[in-house]
């Protein structure tokens, strides 16, 4: 089915981080910026961590965290968390810990906001204490949902996550770009290369580097109203029928860069990704 997937803009309005027991800020996000997590462990119920943490106020905190993924560097053991995951006390039992995306797990923000954010707060030793008949050192598991905010750097997509069955639009802002050779760029000079990933090594793409400044399809036409933005509208599954080998299933991600007509190409191109959702 095609659908055309909207954003939950109507949430913002209605977000109240106070009586949250876990929340980031900014959100919503871009995913590319720095993110703060906090955890109000006072807001927790089901667990021993704030019983404890009342007792014991200045007993350090630790975050465990399984999603967006695991940290690149891991949680540690759950006897002995790693010190890169030391809380920020802000308050009485009010935590934070700001870290980003890609450095922190390892992924982009397409996962971010697939997955969200699962995780809980728990002293290093995050066993049951002997003396204390409460349970272990931990909060209950917390899921924290992530709002993709609108455009505002150089590539945009939307929506910001979808199925390879859904109107996919990317949006290039020439006022962002950096390259001196593609600053000012023409309304008539914007194309994109774009090649997509299925099972397997092979990226197809719809043309070769060489060729997409005379391939048609791969124009991006100017935004009425905005200076400096171009926009291009695709159905991937329709889109890619010519060069996705349906043996090697379903497209998992599309890869895309810019190029300017009349200007050399970009050397190493700046390949961006986009990750689909399997389609239900």
């Amino acid at each position: 089915m095609k659908k055309l997937l909207i954003l939950p803009l109507a949430l913002l309005g209605a977000l109240s981080v106070q009586a949250q027991s876990a929340y980031i800020t900014p959100n919503p996000t871009d995913g590319v910026e720095e993110i703060t997590l906090f955890i109000d462990v006072s807001q927790t119920s089901g667990s021993a961590l704030k019983e404890m943490l009342e007792d014991n106020p200045d007993e350090p905190v630790y975050l465990w965290i399984w999603n967006p993924a695991s940290p690149v560097s891991g949680n540690g053991d759950w006897d002995n968390s790693i010190e890169d995951n030391l809380m920020i006390k802000e308050a009485p039992l009010l935590y934070s810990f700001t870290f980003n995306i890609e450095e922190y797990f390892g992924v982009g923000p397409s996962v971010l906001f697939q997955n969200g954010i699962n995780c809980l707060a728990k002293l290093q030793d995050g066993n049951a204490f002997s003396e204390l008949e409460i349970g272990e050192a931990k909060t209950e598991d917390l899921t924290v949902e992530v709002i993709p905010k609108l455009c505002d750097r150089l590539h945009c997509t939307f929506p910001e996550i979808g199925d390879a069955d859904d109107f996919w639009t990317l949006t290039y802002d020439n006022n962002y770009e950096t390259n001196p050779n593609y600053q000012n760029a023409g309304d008539n000079d914007v194309y994109v290369f774009l090649a997509v990933k299925q099972d397997g090594f092979n990226v197809p793409s719809i043309a070769p580097a060489d060729m997409v400044t005379t391939t048609e399809a791969l124009q991006m036409k100017p935004v009425d109203g905005d200076l400096g933005h171009f926009r291009l509208t695709i159905i991937p599954n329709d889109f890619f029928a010519d060069v996705a080998d349906e043996a090697n299933g379903a497209i998992q991600e599309i890869r895309y860069y810019i190029i300017v007509a009349g200007q050399p190409l970009p050397f190493p191109p700046s390949i961006q990704s986009y990750g689909t959702l399997p389609c239900e």
